[in-house]
Parts: structure tokens; sequence; C-alpha cells
């Protein structure tokens, strides 16, 4: 049960985060009129705030809070960001709600892995394995509902992947230890 709902979150955070991605260059350009620079620079941002914090969050953040409190902290400020995306039209507000939105991101991923890797010491490879196909299946579905909720109009997927994001922290009490 406990390597599903880690299976769970990490489908989401992978979904979410591709979903944004995808949808970001097409409500960019068509909705806040931002020319293929302005749309490159919300994605370098969102890849190198996620490089940077990731390895940070990893080495660092149980020094401050535990695995569990840092991924149920990230998918808020991930779930959040998103659902306030669409409100912002400003190119520089937009820009800060990407970094909120890939730090939050960071915190979770690493987290999500380290999780995963030690729920057994005989099955790390497996469990990891099973984890990287469950991404993979989040990074190809994202997408395709993105552009699909794209259709009832721009404000839809950032409120309805956001929703799902801040949904799923309740997932987080069936942790049975906490690692």
């Amino acid at each position: 049960k406990y390597f599903v709902v880690l299976l769970g979150l990490s489908f989401v955070i992978q979904f979410v985060v591709t979903l944004f991605e995808t949808v970001f260059s097409i409500y960019g350009k068509d909705e806040l009129g931002f020319n293929s620079n302005q749309i490159g620079i919300g994605f370098m941002l969102c890849g190198s705030i996620m490089a940077v914090l990731q390895p940070l969050f990893a080495t660092y953040g149980e020094k401050f809070l535990s695995t569990k409190k840092q991924i149920a902290l990230g998918l808020f400020i991930s779930g959040l960001s998103l659902i306030v995306f669409p409100f912002f039209k400003n190119e520089y507000l937009v820009y800060v709600l990407i970094v909120v939105f890939a730090a939050g991101g960071a915190m979770v991923t690493p987290n999500l892995l380290s999780a995963v890797s030690l729920i057994s010491k005989q099955n790390t490879g497996r469990n990891i394995s099973i984890q990287s196909s469950t991404n993979s299946v989040g990074q190809i579905l994202g997408p395709v509902l993105g552009t699909w909720l794209l259709a009832g109009g721009f404000y839809y997927p950032f409120i309805i992947a956001g929703s799902i994001v801040l949904a799923v922290i309740g997932f987080l009490f069936f942790f049975k230890n906490p690692p």
C-alpha cells in the first residue's frame, strides 16, 4: 500500500510538470502574447530551479523537515502556484510563479525517490524501475490531458492540475512510518 501511494505521488508530480510545460507554451503564446524567447525563459527557469534545488533538498532538507513534510509542502507549493498561475498576466510575476512551482516540485521529486529506495533493500532496483516507469506514464499523460483541457479555456489545465496536486496531499496519511 505504501509503495502504491509513493507511485501515485510520483505519477502526479510528473504529470503536472509535463502538463504545465505543454500548456505554458500554448498559454504563453496565445493568452499572454509571449514570444519564443519569453516562453524559453520560462522553461529555462523551471528546469534550472529544479536542477539546482533538487540536490539541495535531497542533501539538506531532512535537517529541517521530515521527508513526509517536505513532500507535503512541495505538493502544496506546486499545487497552489498552478491554481493562481492563470490569474497573473505580468511577465515577471509569471516567471516568479514558475520559480515557485519548480521549487515545490524540486522538494517533492528527490524525496519520493529516496522514500521508494528505502522501502526494501532486496528490491531497490526493481522499485526504482517501477517508479521510473510510473513517472514516464505521468510524462505521457500530462501533455495529452493538458492540451485536451485547453479546449475548455486557458484556466482549466492550471486549476484542475493544481487541485489534483492539493488533493493528493491527503494520500500522505497512508505513509506507515514516514521515512
